[in-house]
């Protein structure tokens, strides 16, 4: 007797769900039967990393109103489209980014507003300027409040400048950094509840760590890193690196790490539990960083430099994944991830906030269960196929001005002689040196100059 193989099937299985769904297709999946599957890949892979840079389009739009440059910004901890941006003429404006729109002015300060931040509750926020005062406001975040006069709700006095501030993730307590001294405040009172004073440093930056709530960390004019515990009420270590440190930003999903932005034009990550060295040197920008955020995934740290640019540094690479810049965007002040990740907002010093998406090539409408499965297919094959040379050149190249590209020349320039010097100045290369070559040290630990326990 003849035995016929016949392929068998349900119908259930082959009729379509609804009928603007795709069919299904039944394949074999054996590699014999498809010899050219890389092949195919491949050149589905240069396709899709093509396809991604030409749909790259950042910028989301601008939103104008601040008379001078805007020099400081803080986001909501739960709310997407609010955003908080203080002037240099002393102005606090309240975003609304998904419809790009200011739903509140507010003359806060006489002079430049040096800090913002946001309570643990999201209902008000805290504002310091060049007047020395702290001040409490009300967040009105509605279309018809913008014609009201809004009016402190609390008043903090202070006897030295405050730069900056920041507010505990969880509970009512905030802190300020000044002329030499980092207060520690509460919203029920008027005076700091705690003082810590380590040198004579007028600091720039402190922040909260959002995990472990009772450490402190911040920077100064003197070019030092100190760390602090709430509840040992004392200062823990203090790192003194050769070029001033900006910005600090704590990673939200990683209690011990901590990113800075440098006066050298470099991005360093430490790592508190070993707290003699940088982890590692995101090198890119062509002038001083002044400002570093992390994402809210804590997986990529956004930075902006006065060359005009803005960059996006995941922790795993060194390179810069993206480059934003515009042509009237001036030098850039204060970056600033939003709640999601999805997008970054920018203050500069010709007074415009900007929003940029953090991925430039996604697009955003509502996508599919069809669309996204295909951006997320093209993006595993750029993936997989990112160190071939055809398509790591189109990966990793970035369209920069003329000015960032003399800007780049001059750098390259610069780094080379500083390699010369230092080779030159080795002690192993010194006229009747017998020591053996000792290799060079890394930009990771150039930087640090002294470790004080």
């Amino acid at each position: 007797m003849v035995k016929v193989k016949v392929i068998s099937r349900s119908r259930r299985q082959l009729l379509q769900e609804t009928p603007g769904t795709a069919k299904k297709v039944l394949k074999n999946t054996d590699p014999a039967i498809h010899p050219f599957e890389k092949p195919r890949e491949f050149v589905r892979a240069m396709n899709a990393v093509k396809m991604e840079k030409m749909f790259a389009k950042p910028f989301v739009g601008a939103m104008s109103g601040h008379l001078d440059g805007v020099v400081s910004m803080a986001r909501h901890p739960t709310f997407l489209p609010c955003f908080v941006s203080g002037g240099a003429e002393g102005e606090i404006r309240v975003w609304d980014i998904a419809s790009r729109t200011c739903v509140n002015e507010i003359q806060g300060h006489e002079g430049l507003v040096r800090g913002l931040c946001m309570s643990n509750a999201g209902h008000t926020f805290f504002s310091c300027g060049s007047d020395n005062v702290i001040k409490q406001w009300p967040l009105l975040f509605n279309q018809g409040n913008a014609a009201k006069k809004v009016v402190p709700m609390s008043t903090y006095p202070c006897k030295h400048s405050i730069m900056y501030l920041d507010h505990q993730r969880a509970n009512t307590v905030f802190a300020s950094a000044g002329f030499g001294v980092v207060q520690i405040w509460s919203h029920e009172r008027s005076t700091p509840i705690e003082s810590y004073q380590w040198g004579d440093e007028t600091l720039n930056v402190c922040k909260f760590n959002p995990i472990e709530q009772d450490l402190l960390v911040s920077c100064g004019n003197e070019r030092a890193i100190t760390l602090y515990d709430l509840r040992r009420k004392t200062p823990i270590r203090k790192l003194v690196t050769k070029n001033k440190v900006n910005s600090i930003s704590w990673n939200p999903m990683v209690a011990y790490q901590f990113a800075t932005g440098s006066e050298d034009s470099n991005v360093y990550t430490y790592d508190a539990r070993f707290f003699t060295k940088a982890s590692k040197a995101y090198r890119g920008h062509f002038q001083a960083v002044m400002d570093v955020d992390f994402s809210p995934t804590g997986l990529e740290v956004v930075s902006c430099s006065f060359d005009r640019s803005i960059r996006i540094w995941p922790l795993n690479h060194i390179r810069a994944r993206d480059v934003y810049h515009t042509q009237r965007m001036q030098r850039c002040w204060v970056s600033k991830f939003s709640v999601d990740s999805r997008f970054i907002v920018s203050g500069s010093s010709d007074g415009n906030v900007r929003v940029w998406k953090a991925n430039a090539s996604e697009p955003l409408k509502l996508l599919t269960l069809r669309d996204q499965m295909n951006r997320d297919y093209k993006e595993k094959l750029i993936d997989r196929y990112k160190h071939v040379k055809p398509v790591r050149s189109i990966h990793d190249y970035h369209h920069l001005p003329k000015q960032l590209n003399s800007m780049r020349t001059k750098r390259d320039i610069m780094v080379l002689a500083d390699q010369r010097k230092r080779l030159r100045a080795h002690p192993a290369r010194q006229p009747g040196a017998q020591n053996p070559v000792e290799p060079l040290k890394p930009i990771t630990e150039r930087d640090v100059v002294t470790v004080i326990p």
